[in-house]
């Protein structure tokens, strides 16, 4: 299978579409290994991964925490593995993108971060509708045309921000930061500089957590700044 195997170009804009929108992270997640078992794709994903292996002959990897490039040489197999299995019922095909991008957009809404751009979702599905044209018969275009036009409507309506995880992430990784810049011989008041830093941001979380929405969303304006 994995001699054999071979991209299929028309997979491409729906690939880049995802990429785009930065899946990366969410594809090496817990919340992603859950989904995959949900929906028995677990050992679709495990074949996807072999073959991306078996097609790597560099003989280097690289295992340092956050990298994606792998994840997405394998979501790559995975949307086309699936492709593959779903030609002649491509509705399954259109419902797995779905399911993907819903589960994908709650993953980022509670990380915290920004909704997806009408722009990225309308590249996405222009690519699905490109599959259409392609690989349907005429007299199945405008159903298949007319249900992917109803699924994005669903899937826009998962696509929202949550301020306060939104503001809590940018504090996280704004804090986090600043925390690796103090050593353990900064004092104040003869306290240690990093207590004074953990004192702080516990101080920071409560008064956010409990803020209300219009002052995260300034807040978050700030800080894009």
């Amino acid at each position: 299978m994995a001699k054999n195997y071979k991209h299929n170009p028309k997979i491409k804009p729906i690939f880049a579409s995802f990429l785009d929108m930065k899946i990366g992270s969410y594809l090496i997640s817990e919340n992603f290994r859950i989904f995959l078992k949900r929906y028995s794709l677990d050992e679709l994903w495990e074949c996807c991964d072999y073959i991306r292996n078996f097609k790597d002959n560099s003989g280097v990897c690289l295992l340092f925490p956050g990298y994606t490039g792998y994840a997405e040489e394998t979501f790559e197999i995975f949307l086309n593995m699936t492709y593959n299995k779903c030609k002649k019922e491509m509705d399954k095909y259109i419902i797995l993108i779905k399911l993907i991008m819903i589960n994908f957009l709650k993953w980022r809404e509670n990380n915290g971060l920004p909704k997806i751009s009408n722009e990225k979702l309308s590249k996405l599905k222009e690519g699905l509708e490109f599959l259409i044209i392609e690989d349907v018969d005429d007299k199945e275009t405008e159903k298949y045309k007319n249900m992917i036009e109803d699924i994005f409507k669903e899937i826009k309506k998962y696509n929202k921000t949550n301020y306060k995880n939104m503001v809590l992430n940018y504090l996280t990784n704004m804090l986090s930061k600043i925390y690796m810049h103090l050593t353990q011989k900064v004092k104040f008041f003869g306290v240690e500089g990093p207590i004074w830093f953990l004192l702080v941001v516990l101080v920071i979380l409560t008064i956010m957590i409990n803020y209300n929405i219009e002052s995260l969303k300034t807040l978050i304006e700030i800080l894009k700044t």
